[in-house]
C-alpha cells in the first residue's frame, strides 16, 4: 500500500511539472524596501552580496544602482519566467521608481559574514574575496571597502588566511565604506 501511495504522489508531482506551476504566477508591480547594508548569501556554485530587505534578501534588481549605507524604499516591476533560469531562480526585479532614498541613522552597526574563500566547497588557491588596498584597508567582494582598526587585524588576519570566519559586526563610515567594530566568532 506504502509503495502504491508514492507511486500515486510521484505520477501527480510529474503530471505538474514546475513550468506548469510557473504559469499560474502572474507579473505584477512590487514596493520593497533595501537596508542600509548588504548581506552575503549563496549563489548557484559560489557566494555574492545580496541587497538586505525585513522579509530576507534579494541578489540583482535591474536598473538600481544601490549605495551603502542608505536606506531605500523602491517600486519594482516583477517579471517571471516561463520556466526556472540555472540558478535557480524564477523571477526577475526591474527598478520601476525610486520611492525614497534616506541616509542610515548615524551610528548604524549591522552584522556581516566574513569569509575568504567565495566558492561553495572547496577553497579555490589565489582566489579570495578580499583584495588589499593599502594596509588596513580592503575591498570585499569588490564592492565594499573595510576598514580593519590595527587592535583587530590579528584576528582579521585569520579570515584572511581562511582559518576563520563568521559574522561581525561593523558600522558605516561613508559611501561603500564600513569600519570593522567587533568579530563575533
Amino acid at each position: 500500500m506504502k509503495k502504491l501511495s508514492l507511486i500515486c504522489l510521484l505520477s501527480i508531482v510529474h503530471a505538474f511539472p514546475m513550468n506548469a506551476q510557473q504559469a499560474q504566477k502572474k507579473d505584477h508591480q512590487r514596493e520593497v524596501s533595501i537596508l542600509p547594508y548588504k548581506v552575503i548569501t549563496n549563489d548557484a556554485f559560489f557566494k555574492i552580496m545580496s541587497y538586505g530587505t525585513p522579509e530576507g534578501s534579494m541578489d540583482h534588481i535591474q536598473g538600481f544602482e544601490y549605495e551603502w549605507g542608505y536606506n531605500y524604499e523602491l517600486l519594482l516591476d516583477v517579471k517571471f519566467h516561463k520556466e526556472y533560469m540555472a540558478d535557480a531562480s524564477d523571477r526577475d526585479y526591474i527598478l520601476k521608481k525610486v520611492i525614497s532614498k534616506t541616509p542610515a541613522e548615524e551610528g548604524l552597526t549591522f552584522k556581516l559574514y566574513l569569509n575568504a574563500n567565495i566558492y561553495l566547497g572547496e577553497p579555490e588557491p589565489g582566489v579570495s574575496a578580499f583584495e588589499e588596498i593599502e594596509e588596513g584597508l580592503y575591498r570585499y567582494y569588490d564592492e565594499l571597502e573595510l576598514l580593519i582598526p590595527e587592535e583587530l587585524m590579528p584576528a582579521f588576519q585569520k579570515v584572511l588566511d581562511g582559518e576563520a570566519e563568521g559574522k561581525s559586526t561593523f558600522k558605516i563610515i561613508g559611501p561603500n565604506r564600513v569600519e570593522l567594530v567587533s568579530m563575533n566568532f
